[in-house]
């Protein structure tokens, strides 16, 4: 239930290392943090649980049967509420991010967090698979998203989806509240807009003292015991490229 103390470890995604500045990676570490000192994830394996718990019975029961039926009221009742919680700390934790480290760094961070996602998701659909019916897998894979990312068609489509900020409708079974909102209730927290730091517009990987060497131990641990042999982006495009011209080939004779 969270009230035994012992040790946390908050894991950084590299598209966040990759994608973010100094000063929005320190709003989202206090957001996360904010998270922790408000104590918002005591309770969250036991709501896991619930909701387990609520889909593998309806699962082994049925949800037309008339016991199914009556827990899919429940469980609809349990979504809300518990999503309600949620949305309410996040809000909270957004505050706590916006206090150290600027209301600026803070709505940054959510804005850019969307589109560098939707590069991470193309990358991953589009380049980190190559080879891989060969028996092979992207040397310096990190590296081949770090030249995705500053790709002018990444820089441009992100830009594109900060504008439009198409937002799903809303509905009492979300975890977090719309963008704007969140933006929005930055914008009127009685918090700096910037806190001094030492260059918070540097790229976030200029506090890895070597980030290089961390992309290589994180390959090496994401791709251990896949059996893949590392083969170059240059070998693999060049091949990928080859068999698509090929491909295309045999559809026009």
């Amino acid at each position: 239930l969270g009230l035994v103390p012992g040790t946390r470890r908050l894991f950084l995604g590299v598209p966040l290392l990759l994608g973010l500045t100094r000063d929005q990676l320190r709003s989202v570490i206090a957001h996360a943090l904010g998270h922790y000192s408000g104590r918002h994830t005591a309770l969250g394996p036991v709501t896991y649980r619930g909701k387990e718990a609520i889909a593998r019975v309806l699962s082994n029961l049925g949800s037309d049967s008339i016991v199914g039926k009556i827990l899919r009221q429940y469980g609809k009742l349990y979504y809300a509420v518990s999503h309600t919680v949620s949305r309410s700390q996040e809000l909270e934790a957004d505050e706590f991010s916006a206090r150290i480290a600027g209301r600026q760094a803070a709505s940054s961070a959510l804005a850019d967090i969307m589109p560098l996602d939707a590069v991470w998701d193309y990358f991953l659909n589009t380049y980190a698979t190559l080879g891989q019916a060969d028996g092979r897998r992207p040397d310096q894979f990190f590296q081949g998203f770090e030249a995705v990312l500053s790709s002018e068609f990444a820089r441009s489509e992100m830009a594109r989806i900060r504008q439009e900020g198409v937002e799903p409708e809303r509905s009492v079974y979300d975890s977090h509240p719309p963008l704007s909102e969140r933006r929005a209730a930055i914008a009127a927290i009685d918090a700096p807009d910037v806190v001094p730091g030492d260059d918070p517009a540097a790229p976030a990987t200029s506090l890895i003292q070597d980030p290089a060497r961390a992309w290589a131990s994180l390959e090496d641990l994401v791709f251990a015991g896949s059996g893949l042999e590392p083969t170059s982006w240059e070998a693999l495009s060049l091949e990928h490229g080859r068999a698509r011209v090929a491909w295309a080939s045999g559809q026009l004779g």
